[in-house]
C-alpha cells in the first residue's frame, strides 16, 4: 500500500528539486567560503609543519654525519701513526736483512706518501675540518665582507678611473666628429 505512494512522493521531490535549484543565501555561501579559508590555512600551517619537521630531520642526519666523521676522524689519526711506525720498522729491518740504498729510499717515500703529514687521508680530513670550522663560523655575508678586505684600495677606485677615462675618450671622439649632440648643446 504505502510503497508506491512513498515512491511517487519521492520522484516527484527529485523532479521539483532538479526544476528549480535553490540559489544559495548570501549568509550560506558566506559560511562556506570561511569554511574552504578555514581549510586552506590549516592546510597550509600542516604544510609549513612538516616542512619544518624535515628540515629538522635533515639537520639532525647532517650532525649524525658530522659526528659519524669526527669519531672516525679521531680512530684514523692514531692508526695511521700506528701503521707508519709498523712500515718504518719493517723497513728498517728489511734494510738491515740487504736492501739497496735506491730501494730503501723509494720505500721511505712511499712511506711518507701514504701515511706522512701531506697524505691524502690527512689531506682529506683537514679539508674537511677546515670546511666545517668556516660553516661554523663565517655567515655568508661575512665571506663577502672578508672577501672584499682582501682587495687592494687600488680595485675600489679602478671602475670609476676607467670610467672616466671612457667618458673623455667619447668626449674627444665627439669634438673631431665635428657633430653635436643635444647634451653638448644644453
Amino acid at each position: 500500500g504505502h510503497a508506491p505512494m512513498y515512491y511517487a512522493q519521492a520522484a516527484l521531490n527529485q523532479l521539483q528539486q532538479q526544476q528549480a535549484p535553490v540559489p544559495e543565501s548570501e549568509e550560506k555561501r558566506a559560511k562556506r567560503l570561511e569554511r574552504n579559508r578555514e581549510s586552506a590555512r590549516k592546510s597550509r600551517r600542516r604544510k609549513k609543519e612538516r616542512l619544518n619537521q624535515l628540515g629538522d630531520k635533515v639537520g639532525g642526519l647532517h650532525n649524525q654525519i658530522d659526528i659519524a666523521r669526527t669519531i672516525q676522524i679521531n680512530l684514523m689519526n692514531p692508526q695511521l701513526q700506528e701503521f707508519f711506525l709498523q712500515r718504518i720498522a719493517q723497513l728498517d729491518t728489511d734494510f738491515a736483512v740487504e736492501m739497496d740504498e735506491a730501494t730503501g729510499k723509494d720505500q721511505l717515500a712511499a712511506i711518507f706518501k701514504g701515511t706522512g703529514p701531506n697524505c691524502g687521508v690527512k689531506r682529506a680530513v683537514i679539508d674537511f675540518q677546515y670546511s666545517k670550522l668556516k660553516q661554523t663560523l663565517l655567515p655568508h655575508y661575512q665571506k663577502f665582507l672578508i672577501w672584499l678586505t682582501l682587495h687592494p684600495e687600488s680595485w675600489f677606485s679602478a671602475g670609476k678611473e676607467d670610467h672616466a677615462k671612457r667618458e673623455t675618450a667619447r668626449q674627444v671622439v665627439r669634438v673631431t666628429s665635428g657633430k653635436i649632440s643635444s647634451k653638448q648643446v644644453g
